[in-house]
């Protein structure tokens, strides 16, 4: 159980990097969590080689998310064994979209700043899920209610960063779902929260049954809404 002022010291790098992020919310991301798997070769683009790997992000009810990070060879070159190490990673959440399907395949974190460190090394910052993004209603949104009576609404947003444009399924709930809930296509929402992952079973024509892994901002506050 976290004492007091291990949660103080959180809450509080937290809000500066917030507040670092906040004017430049457009889409950005911090973690700190375990490095699942030795990282692997995904691609090379625009003469850098990036690797991959799945970093666990404990919540505190003490589920996981297992979220995707890509990182430049350049930030793990010469390093073994990180399979187990902590990993501290900033960077913006980024869509792969196959071009023969219409909807994103892959949704990862593309590393800007990365630090590997031991448990004792992480100390009060372990398991960190912040998300600031801005994006424009792509699709949806649809607002419904959970079995237990909660308010939910979920959409896509289209991020506009520069030259990329990334596509990012978000979930918000309470307040935050009543307000989303009737906003027109193209409107554009500022949200905070976090990454999450989600297993569910997809039935497919064939009758047989799929477990897949979905990803999602899971948003707790809606920082602005622009029509």
């Amino acid at each position: 159980m976290q004492n007091e002022s291990t949660t103080n010291g959180k809450e509080n790098a937290i809000k500066e990097w917030y507040d670092a992020n906040i004017s430049e919310h457009s889409n950005s991301i911090w973690l700190t969590g375990i490095v699942t798997k030795e990282f692997w070769y995904s691609h090379m683009y625009n003469g850098v080689v990036y690797y991959k790997t799945v970093v666990e992000v404990k919540r505190l009810s003490g589920t996981s998310d297992f979220i995707k990070v890509m990182v430049p060879y350049s930030s793990i070159k010469g390093t073994k064994n990180l399979k187990g190490m902590y990993i501290d990673v900033k960077g913006q959440m980024r869509s792969y979209r196959d071009k023969a399907r219409s909807k994103p395949i892959l949704i990862y974190l593309l590393a800007q700043e990365v630090r590997f460190c031991t448990e004792e090394e992480i100390g009060d910052l372990a398991n960190i899920n912040v998300m600031c993004l801005t994006g424009k209603i792509f699709k949806g949104p649809n607002h419904r209610f959970t079995p237990f009576g909660r308010e939910i609404t979920d959409c896509i947003l289209k991020v506009c960063d520069k030259n990329e444009r990334n596509i990012i399924p978000c979930i918000m709930w309470g307040s935050v779902a009543r307000r989303v809930a009737d906003l027109p296509t193209g409107t554009t929402i500022s949200v905070l929260g976090r990454m999450q992952s989600r297993v569910y079973t997809k039935v497919l024509e064939d009758g047989t049954k799929e477990e897949r892994t979905t990803y999602e901002m899971s948003a707790s506050n809606l920082i602005e809404i622009e029509t």
